[in-house]
């Protein structure tokens, strides 16, 4: 196949520095090098990646997950012979397996960004605008700053930027630290209010058995796949502002949430476990409704992770935070973990932007608190 010198092209090839290190997109074989070396977005340890790790980032490679997965990373890659011999690709854990064929590929994938086509949707869902993300970004520390004089990475944002422009996109988008976005063309940052934290151990008792609450929580299913769209369809107050996506790709999103996968992505440890829904019955004799979600997140230091776009938006903010905090201390005691021993939760993560008013009540009635550094943190344009 004859290659192309537009960067936005599938078929784009560009050698870098003494030849061994290519620019180009991803295909389907870049899987396991993908997958492995996205990892160090979450700052884990290169060369020990952890199995939930490569799980979580391993369907973002997959069309079905979203539409162009398998192409739509921008990658650097080493094509220099293995110097090494390299462990069995079939033994060991999930994260030692795909390790070993992503380190024994001809092509190792050494740097990346992940390009996601999405939309911006703003007052109340008013007008959308179709926008570039750059998801994932991540480079093996050998190969920072390298590449011939030439920046890796400054290389591979031209390359999804041009990817952006050429399907349309009105503007790109990505989250981290600012100033490091800022070297790569991006003007400014948004604080979306990514850093609040309710430490459970703070948290006062859950209601008394002779104060009966309207809410109730339980294990989400694949039969509250319409409530749940409809959470993430609700309308916005002007001030917020959300990444949206076509009814199509939100049922295949939702479905994966709920563990309607393919067998590969079947194990527990992908993506969130277990997801809840908080209901509320309005009056005795009428069926619950569901108001509000929660996800814990890695069994290694549970984290209940709440996302601002699966509320109503209607149910009074206050009510809607205490009665999460409270349900899911205990639900999420009586869940055994690995090994037969219960989950101990140590935190909630609260995903909200700054008007959001359950940041509001959060931080009024001292439910939780800004978690260190977070001020570093931000979403750049």
């Amino acid at each position: 196949m004859t290659s192309s010198q537009n960067p936005s092209d599938p078929t784009y090839r560009l050698t870098l520095g003494t030849g061994k290190l290519v620019l180009r997109w991803s295909t389907a074989a870049d899987r396991a090098g993908c997958s492995v070396l996205s990892c160090l977005a979450m700052l884990e340890e290169e060369g020990k990646e952890s199995d939930w790790g490569v799980r979580y980032y391993e369907p973002f490679t997959d069309d079905a997950f979203y539409a162009g997965s398998s192409t739509n990373w921008a990658l650097c890659v080493d094509t220099s012979p293995i110097e090494k011999s390299i462990a069995s690709a079939d033994a060991g854990s999930y994260a030692d397996i795909m390790r070993a064929k992503a380190d024994s590929a001809l092509e190792r994938v050494v740097a990346l960004v992940y390009f996601l086509p999405v939309e911006f949707a703003f007052e109340g869902d008013a007008a959308r605008v179709p926008i570039g993300r750059a998801r994932i970004v991540a480079c093996k520390a050998a190969y920072r700053q390298r590449g011939g004089g030439e920046n890796i990475m400054k290389a591979l944002f031209e390359m999804v930027h041009a990817r952006a422009e050429s399907t349309g996109c009105g503007f790109m988008v990505t989250s981290g630290i600012p100033g490091h976005y800022r070297t790569q063309g991006y003007e400014y940052a948004l604080n979306m209010g990514r850093g609040l934290i309710t430490h459970a151990s703070t948290l006062d008792p859950a209601t008394p058995a002779d104060t009966p609450s309207p809410f109730s929580l339980r294990l989400a299913t694949l039969d509250d796949l319409p409530a749940l769209r409809g959470l993430v369809c609700a309308q916005r107050t002007t001030s917020d502002i959300f990444v949206g996506v076509d009814a199509a790709t939100l049922h295949t999103h939702l479905r994966w949430l709920l563990g309607n996968r393919p067998a590969v992505y079947t194990t527990p440890d992908y993506p969130v476990r277990p997801f809840f829904v908080l209901e509320k019955r309005d009056t005795p004799n009428t069926p619950p409704r569901i108001v509000a979600t929660a996800g814990l997140y890695n069994s290694g230091a549970p984290t209940a992770i709440v996302h601002p776009l699966l509320w109503d938006g209607e149910e009074d903010a206050s009510a809607v935070t205490v009665a999460m905090v409270r349900e899911l201390v205990p639900a999420l005691k009586a869940i055994p973990a690995a090994g037969g021993s219960f989950t101990k939760l140590q935190t909630f993560r609260w995903i909200l932007p700054d008007a959001h008013p359950l940041r509001r009540w959060l931080l009024a009635h001292e439910l939780a608190v800004p978690m260190p550094d977070s001020s570093r943190y931000g979403t750049t344009i």
